[in-house]
């Protein structure tokens, strides 16, 4: 007795993600494959703070853009992820009647993968500014990253909650990925440079092959059958 079996085929697309200063995700398409759903949080880096002047404090810097959303994951494609660096607190410039320092832009997160271009984005903050001679010429906040692309976004300092490791955490915020460094204090303290951004990656456990080169890798119990891929600095997944 002779026995048919037949198998089936799958096709599906992917997209990447990566992470920097600012953040942005591309994505290759493979075949044989069924596509998975994948969430994610991406962070810009956090701007630096502000030198303070002779007798004014410099302005804290501001915080990352933060972006959260999901994308059509793939088994075979390989997303490269940038995280944005925090901005750092010695950037010089000269005033008419003072000299001050104020701090560097925070890096863009991204995530990409070919051929579908950017998934997401999350733009740096931008630098504290430094202090004046004057006892009233304190250092401008720096502006908050925005998330041109992967919403919804947070262009607002107080960054905003996510639950994709499975506990509530905010994101974008003074303290936490992104972060804006403070300030200096008084005459000529140099401020503190911004938090680097973040890229978060929550992946079906079955799914998940075991390739992401950069993450730190949990399997958390309040997010079961999901496993987080956290991204500080830039890697890749292989999905």
């Amino acid at each position: 007795m002779a026995i048919n079996i037949g198998v089936g085929s799958f096709s599906g697309t992917g997209i990447g993600v990566g992470v920097g200063g600012s953040g942005r995700i591309e994505a290759g398409a493979v075949t044989g494959v069924p596509p998975f759903v994948i969430n994610y949080l991406s962070v810009g880096g956090g701007g630096g703070g502000g030198t303070a002047g002779y007798n004014a404090p410099g302005g804290r810097g501001g915080n990352g853009g933060v972006a959260q959303g999901t994308f059509t994951g793939t088994m075979g494609v390989t997303y490269t992820i940038t995280v944005g660096a925090g901005g750092a607190a010695d950037a010089v410039h000269y005033g008419p009647n003072c000299y001050y320092n104020s701090g560097a832009v925070g890096g863009t997160t991204t995530m990409t993968g070919s051929p579908f271009g950017t998934t997401f984005q999350s733009n740096g903050g931008g630098g504290g500014g430094g202090g004046g001679n004057g006892p009233s010429q304190s250092g401008g906040a720096g502006t908050p990253g925005a998330s041109p692309i992967g919403g919804p976004g947070s262009p607002t300092p107080g960054g905003i909650s996510s639950s994709i490791t499975g506990s509530a955490v905010t994101y974008g915020s003074g303290s936490s990925y992104g972060a804006g460094g403070p300030g200096g204090g008084s005459s000529g303290t140099p401020g503190v440079p911004g938090s680097a951004g973040a890229v978060i990656l929550s992946v079906p456990t079955p799914s998940y092959p075991g390739l992401a080169p950069g993450a730190t890798v949990t399997t958390p119990g309040a997010a079961p059958g999901q496993t987080i891929l956290t991204f500080v600095s830039s890697g890749f997944y292989t999905g």
